[in-house]
């Protein structure tokens, strides 16, 4: 039998050439139930507390989604299918002043784990969307579930209005958005010595994003943030009209 093992060290972290702080990249894991409604799949820091996505540092050896489906995998013990980039949020980090980039994808859960890397220090909760918007401490984590919850309400209200249009102009969004914010693989700048970064606050460089300061939590690695907002609205479906594969994208996305 494999064992599976977290990676450690941040040998081949990769580091923002606009911030100088960590790309990091995360995921929410999801289902969605008989009722149409989405199931999501939070975890706890590592002693146990708080609500949280999977998410780590992007690695120079793997993709982005790669280093999503790793992570999930790694902390949360479930494997799936990641659909499109949720967006682009900035944050800093209480400790080591610096700006981090975090990229949030969706992940359709397929397959969930007895055991994992992390599960001796880890919870794993499947969770209503209400709870997590309710429970979970991190601003840039909740603004990426929102987007993951309006997606899904599009291809409902697509599905439900045969509007095909609607879903092509997306797609075209979508991959405008990608394009510009996201592009290329970016490089790794040189290591620098890097501290624990777990005790975070996020910043807001936007003119409609109102900064709501969150209290600090003790534990290293829970983050005190606040978002960035530099999120598209993409929808990854399949542009085919047949609506058969538009239920199919309801269940992948």
């Amino acid at each position: 039998m494999a064992v599976l093992v977290a990676r450690q060290g941040r040998e081949l972290q990769r580091y923002s050439p606009r911030t100088g702080g960590r790309i990091v990249v995360g995921c929410i894991p999801y289902l969605v139930r008989d009722d149409g409604e989405l199931e999501v799949l939070v975890i706890s820091s590592q002693k146990g507390h708080g609500m949280m996505f999977p998410k780590g540092g992007w690695e120079v050896d793997e993709s982005m989604d790669d280093a999503a489906r790793r992570e999930a995998l790694e902390e949360a013990g479930v494997r799936g299918e990641t659909g499109g980039v949720l967006g682009l949020w900035h944050y800093q980090s209480r400790r080591c002043q610096q700006t981090y980039e975090g990229y949030m994808f969706p992940l359709r859960v397929t397959d969930e784990l007895k055991q994992w890397p992390e599960m001796a220090s880890r919870k794993r909760t499947w969770a209503t969307v209400q709870q997590v918007m309710d429970g979970c401490q991190h601003a840039w984590m909740r603004e990426a579930l929102q987007q993951l919850v309006d997606r899904h309400a599009k291809l409902q209200s697509a599905l439900s209005w045969h509007n095909i249009t609607e879903i092509e102009a997306h797609l075209i969004q979508r991959a405008s958005w990608i394009d510009t914010a996201v592009g290329p693989n970016i490089p790794a700048l040189p290591q620098e010595s890097q501290g624990s970064c777990g005790n975070e606050i996020a910043i807001s460089d936007s003119n409609d994003e109102k900064a709501d300061a969150e209290m600090a939590y003790p534990d290293n690695e829970m983050e005190d943030e606040m978002l960035i907002s530099e999120n598209g609205e993409e929808v990854d479906a399949d542009s085919d009209d047949d609506m058969a594969n538009l239920r199919a994208m309801l269940r992948y996305f």
